[in-house]
């Protein structure tokens, strides 16, 4: 890959995670047509090939397709567009990916790290609000559940998986960054799973 739209999509693809969790879906749309963008300026073609020979694609491409032909019978137009769109978003995304040649080990781990951080950042500021409004109205509720996630606009059981799944990969093995000494990963990683543990506390309370 020429290392301008590399770099497009390297930039691209974490303000994706960015904005996907903290709710900026007005962001995160253009985010995610500067992800397909860097995908078809290197090799457009053979981009666009991979993507329509990939099952995963075709399959999301399907259902974008079904659901447009809502507008034969509707007459909401305005409901039916929205569907329409969240519908084509998922295409986006599939064909960035889809497009994109197999990712190689050290690639996945940096994105990997990326994706941890951006977790944790959504937690912290979930949990700095919370503070500042149990000591402005000293009730506790506001550390649980949906009332913790409200800043970031986040339902908590669907932010819930994102830690999750965070968790899982912090516990699988051979999931420690290249440019991170073992001894420093694993202090990191100890940390980050026993802050994912209490959050998923938290975001299962009410």
């Amino acid at each position: 890959m020429n290392r301008w739209p590399q770099r497009l999509y390297y930039f691209s693809f974490v303000a994706v995670l960015f904005t996907t969790l903290f709710s900026w879906f007005n962001v995160n749309s253009i985010c995610i047509m500067l992800l397909v963008l860097s995908r078809l300026l290197y090799r457009p073609q053979a981009s666009v090939k991979a993507a329509f020979s990939d099952p995963v694609f075709l399959t999301f491409l399907f259902f974008c397709l079904v659901e447009a032909t809502g507008y034969l019978h509707t007459h909401n137009y305005t409901d039916q567009g929205k569907n329409v769109v969240k519908e084509a978003t998922l295409v986006a995304i599939a064909f960035a990916f889809c497009s994109s040649e197999a990712v190689d080990r050290r690639t996945w781990l940096k994105y990997l790290l990326w994706y941890h951080l951006l977790v944790a950042l959504a937690c912290l500021f979930c949990l700095a609000m919370a503070l500042r409004e149990y000591l402005q109205t000293g009730d506790p509720s506001v550390f649980f559940y949906h009332s913790l996630t409200r800043p970031i606009s986040q339902n908590a059981v669907f932010f819930s998986v994102y830690v999750v799944f965070s968790l899982v990969c912090l516990l699988s093995p051979n999931s420690a960054p290249v440019r991170l000494l073992p001894q420093r990963w694993r202090l990191v990683r100890a940390l980050l799973v026993v802050f994912f543990l209490g959050m998923i506390v938290l975001l299962n309370s009410k």
